[in-house]
């Protein structure tokens, strides 16, 4: 059996974007005490179990100002300039008891830091809904030319398959030789006189 490794290849960036899209599209979960992760461009969903709020704090080693936005009280504003060194800018919160939400918009390379021996639980959107999106109609796009170009280079049988058609075989056009007896005899009729 032949194999067509254009459309071997062609399989294995379908199988390969599906892949990194589910990796890249996936919520991460964290949990634990002295919490520290990277935030993302999504939306994240915090667990406070304790019975106070808790000081935490959104760092970023770029010196460009990110900002936070959030369905919970007392959790929007600005990013301020840092101390210096690894931490450019921080904005520091104080996390609800219960479940809270928010979201950086405006910066990127945002962490979040705490440093409390309570066990929070953190679920992060790694991307926000345009990004999502803008992600989810790029890989469409990059699964449909693959197909359409699998599909291509097999003469798309596959209509033919699903038709219920079997592709006829034509078989090739021989030519008969003379065998090397020189020239055909040629008859051109009864010519015997009556």
């Amino acid at each position: 059996m032949k194999v067509n490794w254009k459309v071997l290849v062609a399989c294995l960036v379908i199988v390969g974007i599906i892949v990194w899209g589910v990796d890249t599209l996936r919520s991460r979960s964290y949990s634990g005490a002295n919490l520290a992760f990277n935030v993302g461009g999504g939306a994240v969903t915090m667990k406070n179990p304790s019975t106070a709020p808790l000081a935490i704090q959104l760092v970023s080693p770029k010196a460009g100002a990110f900002s936070v936005t959030s369905p919970t009280e007392g959790l929007a504003g600005s990013s301020v300039k840092g101390a210096g060194g690894k931490v450019a800018q921080m904005f520091d919160i104080m996390l609800p008891v219960g479940s809270s939400e928010f979201t950086v918009v405006k910066g990127n390379g945002v962490n979040f830091v705490s440093a409390t021996d309570t066990l929070l639980e953190a679920v992060v959107q790694p991307m926000s809904a345009n990004d999502t999106r803008s992600t989810l109609i790029a890989i469409a796009v990059i699964i449909a030319a693959s197909l359409f170009f699998i599909s291509y280079t097999t003469d798309h049988q596959w209509i033919n398959i699903i038709r219920g058609i079997e592709t006829p075989v034509i078989a090739p056009i021989v030519e008969s030789t003379d065998g090397g007896q020189g020239e055909a005899i040629r008859t051109y009729g009864d010519n015997r006189s009556r």
